[in-house]
C-alpha cells in the first residue's frame, strides 16, 4: 500500500510541475529580443508576448535607462526558439479588450530578412484603448491651454469694447433708428 500510495503522490506532484510549466509558458527553448518602450504600464517579468495576436513568449526583464534627459525601457523578450521575426516588425504595448490583459504584442513585417537572436525589433505607439484615451486627453489639455483660453479672453475684450461704444453712443444711435423708422 505504501509503494502505491507513495507513487500517487509521484505522479501528482509530476503532474503538478508539468501543469505550472504549461501556464508559465516555460515549456521550450527560446531566444531573446530586445525593444526600448517609453511607457510599460501593465507590463512586468512573464507578461505574454504575441506575435499578431499568437502566443510566442514572456517578457524576461525591463530594464530602465536615461535616455537624451528622458527614461525609457529595455524590454527583453524570450521568444520561441523556431519563431523567426522579419527585420521590420514593430513592438508595441497592446490590449485586445478594456479587460483584456496587457500584452506585447509584434506586428509583423514584410521583410525577407529575419532579425537574429539578440536583436532589437522597433518599438510602435501602444495598441490600447486607454493609451488612445491619455493621449486625446492630452490633445484637449493642449487645445484648452493654448487655443480656447486666449481665443475667449479676446473675445471677452472685444465684448466689453464694443459694449462701452454702445453705452456711449445708444441715446444716439436710438434717435436716428427713430428717425428713419
Amino acid at each position: 500500500n505504501y509503494v502505491m500510495v507513495g507513487g500517487f503522490v509521484l505522479a501528482i506532484l509530476v503532474a503538478l510541475v508539468v501543469v505550472v510549466a504549461l501556464l508559465t509558458g516555460k515549456t521550450g527553448a527560446t531566444v531573446s529580443y530586445f525593444t526600448r518602450l517609453d511607457n510599460v504600464a501593465g507590463i512586468k517579468y512573464g507578461t505574454k508576448v504575441t506575435y499578431e495576436g499568437f502566443a510566442v513568449g514572456q517578457v524576461e526583464s525591463i530594464q530602465p535607462m536615461r535616455i537624451d534627459g528622458k527614461t525609457a525601457f529595455r524590454i527583453e523578450l524570450a521568444v520561441s526558439r523556431e519563431w523567426q521575426i522579419p527585420k521590420d516588425s514593430i513592438a508595441r504595448v497592446a490590449a485586445s479588450g478594456i479587460l483584456a490583459a496587457v500584452t506585447v504584442d509584434i506586428k509583423g513585417g514584410t521583410s525577407a530578412d529575419m532579425l537574429a537572436p539578440g536583436a532589437d525589433i522597433a518599438a510602435g505607439p501602444a495598441a490600447n484603448i486607454f493609451a488612445v484615451m491619455n493621449d486625446v486627453a492630452g490633445q484637449i489639455t493642449d487645445l484648452n491651454q493654448n487655443a480656447l483660453k486666449p481665443l475667449l479672453f479676446g473675445l471677452t475684450q472685444q465684448v466689453g469694447t464694443l459694449g462701452t461704444i454702445v453705452e456711449r453712443h445708444a441715446p444716439e444711435l436710438m434717435n436716428h433708428l427713430i428717425t428713419v423708422a
